[in-house]
């Protein structure tokens, strides 16, 4: 459980602690200064918001972030508080660090999920107002997306921006969606273009071939390809730049499902059900359910989730 939680871009509420010595004593620090960073990076955040000293001789500190310090940055960081002790440095917690979590904005644009956090409250039977864990439940939900669609294809629908290289009639897009059993396919063509050298000629998206012209493409959303189409309904070669044949053709287009098909949405369900009960004590000693039950090996992607993604995988040749 995060030691301060804040929403992203707020400033409220203010972190306040107490600094100790590893014996419990208080600390008297002259001042103080609140210090945060990420996980994965190298360097500290500059913070602007005020550190500040309440009660030197209780060891009482507080921060107030600032909007700046929040904005654009949701997730988990680690911190500490810098005192000065008699005119010299000093680190607190003496062991280890603090953990700070700042939570999405729901005002804020945010990445289309399988699942949402109430669903998986319902599935895992943990009441709504029990919310200690959801910081963990919300990685969850992020973390198994890619390896679902990963099998399926692309279910939440997403703008693709991506380079193909020429020479052929027909280009394969590389995250088509699924059309099996229970789908409901989304593939929007939204901009084809051929580079000769740094001129850009923008290809017209018609919808059959009698509305070709000399610059003009189509798509076939079944099979997740376009084709280079010509006048007179005939078909053309995609412009080959021979200098650099990997960024000839330019591509953008969205993909996904309209709606989450009921077997990807019981599946993230039941692969968050996995990750959450796995560890879980089974009340003999130490043992976790993953000890008690040795048929369940720990695996990303339980097998009754493969099953049930079965009906709409995908090649695994394809990105």
């Amino acid at each position: 459980m995060p030691d301060f939680t804040i929403k992203e871009g707020e400033t409220l509420p203010v972190f306040t602690d107490t600094l100790t010595y590893s014996n419990g004593k208080p600390a008297e620090p002259e001042s103080v200064e609140f210090q945060m960073r990420a996980p994965t990076a190298t360097e500290a955040l500059t913070l602007s918001g005020t550190s500040s000293v309440v009660t030197k001789a209780e060891g009482k500190v507080a921060f107030a972030a600032s909007g700046a310090d929040t904005k654009g940055k949701a997730g988990n960081y680690i911190a500490n508080w810098k005192a000065k002790i008699e005119g010299k440095p000093m680190t607190f917690p003496t062991t280890g660090y603090l953990w700070v979590e700042v939570q999405p904005s729901l005002g804020v644009k945010a990445e289309a999920q399988l699942v949402g956090l109430p669903e998986v409250h319902e599935h895992l039977q943990i009441p709504a107002n029990d919310r200690i864990h959801d910081g963990t439940l919300e990685r969850y939900i992020k973390a198994c997306k890619p390896l679902i669609e990963n099998l399926t294809g692309p279910i939440a629908i997403q703008v693709h921006d991506e380079w193909y290289e020429g020479g052929h009639t027909t280009l394969g897009l590389r995250h088509k969606p699924s059309y099996g059993y229970g789908t409901n396919p989304y593939l929007f063509l939204m901009a084809v273009s051929e580079y000769r050298g740094p001129i850009e000629y923008n290809l017209s998206v018609v919808g059959t071939p009698t509305q070709g012209s000399v610059y003009s493409t189509m798509a076939n959303n079944e099979l997740g390809y376009i084709a280079r189409r010509t006048s007179g309904g005939g078909t053309y070669t995609f412009w080959r730049d021979p200098h650099h044949p990997q960024q000839s053709i330019h591509v953008v287009y969205a993909a996904g499902q309209e709606t989450v098909p009921e077997n990807v949405a019981f599946a993230a369900l039941e692969t968050i059900r996995w990750w959450y009960q796995t560890p879980e004590a089974v009340g003999k000693g130490s043992l976790t359910r993953a000890d008690e039950e040795p048929i369940r090996p720990m695996v990303a992607l339980p097998y009754h989730v493969i099953a049930m993604l079965e009906p709409m995988r995908r090649h695994p040749s394809f990105a």
